[in-house]
C-alpha cells in the first residue's frame, strides 16, 4: 500500500493544508475554500460529522487513528469507495498536540 498526505489539521480541527483530491470531492475548485474549515463545515451529514468527531478524538487523546477504513464521497455526497486512513498527531511533546496529519492509502 502507498500512503499519500491528504490533509494537515490544526489543533482546532481545521484544515491547514489539503490535497487536490479532497478539494475535488467536496465539489470545490480551490484549496483556499477548504483551508480554515473543519470537515463538518465542508460536507453535510455523516460525511462531515464523522471525520470531524474522529479528528477531535485524535487531537484530544493524542492516539493515532490506525487500521481505519473511511467511506469517501463525491459531490453530490454519493459514497463511492472505502479508503484506508491514518491520522497521526503533530506534537512537539507528549501532551501538546499542535495538529495532525491524515494519510490516505491506495
Amino acid at each position: 500500500m502507498v500512503w499519500h498526505a491528504r490533509s494537515t489539521i490544526d489543533a482546532a480541527g481545521c484544515y491547514v493544508a489539503v490535497n487536490d483530491s479532497l478539494v475535488k470531492r467536496h465539489g470545490l475548485r480551490h484549496k483556499a475554500l477548504v483551508i480554515g474549515r473543519r470537515p463538518c463545515d465542508c460536507c453535510a451529514g455523516d460525511f462531515g460529522r464523522i471525520p470531524s468527531e474522529q479528528d477531535a478524538k485524535v487531537l484530544r487523546t493524542g492516539r493515532a487513528l490506525l487500521d481505519h477504513l473511511e467511506q469517501q464521497w463525491h459531490v453530490p455526497r454519493k459514497p463511492v469507495w472505502w479508503q484506508p486512513v491514518l491520522a497521526l498527531t503533530l506534537a512537539p511533546s507528549p501532551h501538546s498536540q499542535i495538529g495532525m496529519l491524515t494519510l490516505a492509502g491506495s
